[in-house]
């Protein structure tokens, strides 16, 4: 353990703090990763993301979180999702939201796989807490998914 750090929550500070701190220190915009680790099950509220999500009941949040902010300025989110030959045909949203929605990006899976769901956000100021969701958009009898991470990627001023 390193100054009392859990090994397993290192990588939120690289991925999370370190670019919050570049940003802080001179303005730099630097791309930050928001790891499956910090996100929260819509089935379970509060409780951490498991690493397969049954896709089976009604329209409904899957996963949500983690109100961390961003620098202000345009970016590019990309989620990082998998999913089972049984999703197919699964009709998905991915969003992300501050005090008002931001972004939203509607999909249905096609086919069985590793995906990246890439869309444009502007975020309109540092110290709003942002949410992503990954949200059904009608009820399944099937299917399962997993997401990875979420990327945010700066995009020149």
């Amino acid at each position: 353990m390193l100054l009392g750090i859990p090994p397993d929550a290192r990588h939120l500070i690289t991925a999370v703090v370190e670019p919050a701190c570049r940003y802080a220190l001179d303005g730099t915009r630097v791309p930050v990763t928001w790891p499956r680790d910090c996100l929260l099950w819509g089935d379970r509220p509060g409780e951490p993301l498991p690493r397969v999500l049954d896709l089976t009941g009604p329209a409904r949040v899957l996963a949500y979180g983690p109100y961390y902010a961003l620098p202000a300025g345009r970016w590019t989110m990309r989620a990082i999702l998998a999913f089972s030959p049984s999703s197919r045909g699964a009709s998905l949203a991915l969003e992300l939201h501050g005090a008002t929605e931001l972004a939203r990006f509607q999909f249905t899976v096609d086919q069985p796989g590793l995906f990246a769901a890439s869309l444009p956000v502007t975020i309109p100021s540092p110290r709003e807490p942002l949410e992503m969701r990954l949200v059904t958009e009608r009820g399944a009898i099937e299917g399962t998914l997993g997401i990875d991470r979420a990327e945010f990627i700066p995009e020149p001023a």
